[in-house]
This record gives structure tokens, sequence and C-alpha cells, in this order.
């Protein structure tokens, strides 16, 4: 009964840390879209700026 348990409280360890990298990994992709697309933005209204 014991190793049981002692399994169970392995797989949700490992179950909640898988999920926080995913949710980690999710935000960060976000953040790197959402700071591409400003830059790209940035970059975009720059040339216009000067006429391209």
């Amino acid at each position: 009964m014991k190793t049981k348990w002692n399994q169970m409280v392995i797989v949700v360890l490992l179950l909640v840390v898988i999920t926080s990298i995913v949710v980690y990994m999710w935000i960060g992709f976000a953040e790197l879209i959402h700071f591409f697309d400003h830059a790209a933005g940035e970059a975009l209204s720059g040339m216009k700026v000067v006429g391209l």
C-alpha cells in the first residue's frame, strides 16, 4: 500500500512539473511572438516614414 502511494505521489509531481514546463513554454512562446510582431510593426512603420 505504501509503495503504491509513493508511486502516486511521484506521478502527481511529474504531472505538475510537466504541466508547469508546458505552461511556461507557452507563455514564453506567446511573449516571443508578441515581441517579434511589435518589432516587425516598428520596422514597417519606420520604412513607411523613410518612404519605402
